[in-house]
C-alpha cells in the first residue's frame, strides 16, 4: 500500500536465494479500490468477464447496423411522411423548403442522430458497466478500460466504420475477397465524400453542445430546479446537481479525441476542418479549465489524483489516429497517381512518427505507473500515525528509530532469508527502490525503513 512496502516488494528477487514465479505491483489508493469486484469469487468473475466481452463484441459488430436503422427512422423523408400522416390537411413545411434549407436540415438531423446514439449507447455508462464486469481492482483501471472501448467505437466505427467502410461484416467480406487493395480504394474514395458530415458534427458541437452542456451545465441546472421545488421533501445533505458533476476522464478524453481526430483525418481533404477544430479548442479549453477547477470532481473524491495513468493511453490512441490520417493521405495520393508522395509518406513519415512515439513512451510511460510521490508520502505518514496510535511501533534491532510492525516483520524475514543465502544475487537489485526511498526521506518522511534498507544491501 505504501511506497516503503512497494520498495521492499520490488527487490524480493534480490533478497531471496531462489527465483519465485510471481509479480509485484502497487496497490491502488484506498479510495480508488473497486471493492465490489474484490468480493466476487474467482469462478464467478471469470464468467462475468466472458459475458462482458461477448456483449462488447456484439455491440461492436452490430453498431453499423444500429446506426443505419436509426438513421432511416429519423431521416428527412421519414419525418416528412410522419408530418403528412399527422396533419394531412395542412401543408407540409419540409416539402416547401428550399434546396439549401433542406440540405442544412438533413445535415443537422444526421449529426444529431449520431450524437444521440453516442449519448445513449456509449456515454450512458453502459461501457463503464461492461468494464466493471471485467474484474478490475481499481476505478482508474475501469476508467482506462472504458476509455479504450470508447476509442474503438468512436474512431474505428463512427469515423471509419459507419461513414467509410460500412458495416464490419461487409468490410471483412470485401477484404477476404479482394485483399487490402479494396480497403485502400474504399478509404481513398470515401473520405472526401464524408468530410461535410463530420464538419457539421464539429459545428454542431461548437454551436450547441459546448455552450449548453459544458458552459451552462444544463442537466445539473435542471436538477437544481428540481431540488429547489422539492427541497422540503429532500434531505438537506442531498445535493442533486453534484450527482451529474462528476469528472469522468474517459468521456472527457473521448469527446475531445473525437473532434481532434476529425481534424487529423480530414485535414488533407478539407483544410477548413483544421480551422473548425481550432475554433472548438479555443472555445472548449477555457470551459474545461473552469469545470475542472471549480465544478467537476472525480468519483473517488476531490483530493484524488490518478497519477497520470490515463495520459499514456490517450497519447497512444492519438498516435494511431495520426498514423491512420497518414495512411488516408497516402491512399488518396496513390489513387490520384501521385505514387512518389504516397511512398514518401509510407516509407518516411509514418515510420518516423512511430519511432518518435516509441521514444516518448520509453521515457514518460514509467512515470505514470506509480502514485504521485506526494500521495505516497501521505500514505506512509498515515501508516506511521496509525501504528503510533495503536502502539504497534517496534524498535529496530540495530538501534534505529521504531517502525510499524508490518514493515518490521517484512524486513526482518527478508534479512534472515538474505543472510542464509550462499550466493545472494545482489546484481538483480533494483536501484530505483533506494532512489525512491531517498526521495521520500528528502520530502520529510521518517527514515527508519531507509536505514534498514541500506543495511540489507551492505
Amino acid at each position: 500500500r505504501t511506497l516503503r512496502a512497494a520498495c521492499v516488494c520490488s527487490a524480493i528477487d534480490a533478497l531471496l536465494p531462489m527465483k519465485l514465479p510471481m509479480q509485484t505491483r502497487r496497490a491502488p489508493a484506498p479510495e480508488d479500490v473497486a471493492w465490489s469486484n474484490l468480493r466476487v469469487p474467482p469462478a464467478r468473475q471469470v464468467i462475468l468477464c466472458i459475458f462482458a466481452w461477448l456483449l462488447t463484441a456484439a455491440l461492436f459488430l452490430f453498431w453499423g447496423s444500429l446506426v443505419a436503422f436509426v438513421s432511416s427512422l429519423v431521416s428527412i423523408s421519414s419525418i416528412s411522411s410522419i408530418i403528412t400522416q399527422i396533419a394531412p390537411d395542412f401543408p407540409n413545411p419540409i416539402d416547401n423548403m428550399s434546396d439549401a434549407a433542406r440540405a442544412t436540415l438533413e445535415g443537422w438531423v444526421a449529426t444529431l442522430t449520431l450524437t444521440a446514439l453516442q449519448a445513449i449507447v456509449l456515454y450512458s455508462g453502459l461501457l463503464t458497466l461492461l468494464s466493471t464486469l471485467g474484474g478490475y481492482v481499481s476505478h482508474t483501471a475501469i476508467g482506462i478500460s472504458t476509455l479504450r472501448k470508447l476509442w474503438c467505437f468512436n474512431f474505428l466505427l463512427v469515423l471509419l466504420g459507419s461513414s467509410i467502410l460500412g458495416t464490419i461484416f461487409k468490410t471483412i467480406d470485401d477484404i477476404l475477397q479482394d485483399g487490402l487493395c479494396i480497403l485502400i480504394n474504399a478509404v481513398g474514395r470515401a473520405v472526401p465524400s464524408t468530410s461535410s458530415f463530420f464538419l457539421s458534427y464539429v459545428v454542431q458541437d461548437i454551436l450547441l453542445f459546448a455552450p449548453m452542456f459544458d458552459l451552462l451545465q444544463l442537466f445539473p441546472l435542471l436538477l437544481l430546479l428540481v431540488q429547489w421545488v422539492f427541497h422540503r421533501c429532500l434531505d438537506k445533505k442531498v445535493n442533486l446537481p453534484a450527482m451529474l458533476q462528476k469528472l469522468h476522464y474517459p468521456y472527457v478524453y473521448s469527446r475531445s479525441a473525437m473532434i481532434i481526430n476529425i481534424g487529423l483525418l480530414f485535414a488533407c481533404v478539407a483544410p477548413i476542418a483544421v480551422l473548425l477544430v481550432l475554433a472548438w479548442l479555443l472555445l472548449i479549453i477555457p470551459i474545461f479549465y473552469r469545470n475542472l477547477h471549480y465544478i467537476l470532481t472525480p468519483p473517488q473524491g476531490a483530493a484524488f489524483d490518478s497519477g497520470g495513468q490515463y495520459w499514456p493511453v490517450a497519447v497512444q490512441q492519438q498516435v494511431i489516429a495520426l498514423a491512420t490520417a497518414q495512411f488516408v493521405l497516402a491512399a488518396i495520393l496513390a489513387l490520384n497517381g501521385l505514387f512518389a508522395g504516397a511512398l514518401l509518406i509510407a516509407l518516411l513519415l509514418a515510420p518516423a512518427t512511430l519511432l518518435r512515439y516509441a521514444a516518448l513512451e520509453r521515457r514518460f510511460k514509467p512515470l505514470a505507473r506509480n502514485l504521485p510521490l506526494q500521495r505516497s508520502v501521505s500514505l506512509d505518514a498515515a501508516l506511521w500515525a496509525d501504528a503510533a496510535a495503536t502502539n504497534t511501533l517496534r524498535p529496530e534491532r540495530r538501534g534505529g528509530a521504531p517502525m510499524p510492525a508490518e514493515l518490521s516483520e517484512l524486513l526482518q524475514e527478508a534479512e534472515e532469508l538474505y543472510s542464509r543465502a550462499d550466493q545472494p544475487p545482489l546484481t538483480e537489485c533494483d536501484d530505483t527502490s533506494t532512489t525512491a526511498l531517498d526521495s521520500l526521506t528528502s520530502l520529510g518522511a521518517d527514515a527508519p525503513a531507509n536505514g534498514a534498507w541500506r543495511k540489507l544491501h551492505g
